[in-house]
């Protein structure tokens, strides 16, 4: 309310004022909208196939079956809370389809006893599977729409104000 109070009048300073909030908040939601695009085309191509994977809906409806592990690997370019996550690959036959399939986590005591070709319990959904009894370790990549829509918040305030005190303005304004 300060700002409403001190623009009421015709001044050089609201004039000055109002056009650098305005012009502000439109620089904010255009950047907003830039990284929006951003992010969703980042969103769509960054995480692997099975990041994407609904672990919960799977670990509570999904079948039973056995896999044999042919691959253990560290994802060098991620980290998850200082720690680099295992990717297992493994191979499981379901129906008479031989299908293969990948799982990253960080549960370092799980990974200590397992071993290439080692068989594993496993939970399939819709060709989608899960080691049973180890947690995923992969990055939510939504958490990244926040940043947009911080700037796109910070344009609207913006462009509120300015609203506000134009209004103000015109309600206070005295006619020639």
């Amino acid at each position: 309310m300060l700002i409403v109070e001190l623009l009421k009048g015709k001044t050089p300073i609201k004039s000055l004022v109002v056009k650098i909030l305005e012009k502000l908040g439109f620089v904010f939601v255009c950047v907003a909208v830039l990284l929006a695009v951003a992010v969703g085309v980042l969103v769509n191509k960054l995480p692997e196939k099975y990041e994407t994977y609904p672990y919960e809906t799977i670990s509570s409806q999904g079948r039973a079956l056995k896999a044999h592990i042919f691959h253990m690997n560290a994802v060098k370019n991620k980290r998850i809370n200082r720690q680099v996550p295992q990717l297992i690959t493994y191979q499981y036959n379901d129906s008479g389809t031989l299908y293969t399939d990948q799982f990253p986590t960080i549960d370092i005591q799980q990974l200590a006893t397992l071993q290439t070709k080692d068989s594993i319990d496993i939970l399939v959904l819709n060709h989608q599977s899960v080691i049973k009894g180890l947690h995923p370790a992969y990055i939510n990549y939504k958490v990244f729409w926040m940043l947009p829509l911080f700037f796109f918040i910070i344009g609207c305030c913006l462009m509120l104000t300015v609203w506000l005190v134009k209004k103000a303005g015109s309600k206070y304004a005295t006619p020639a």
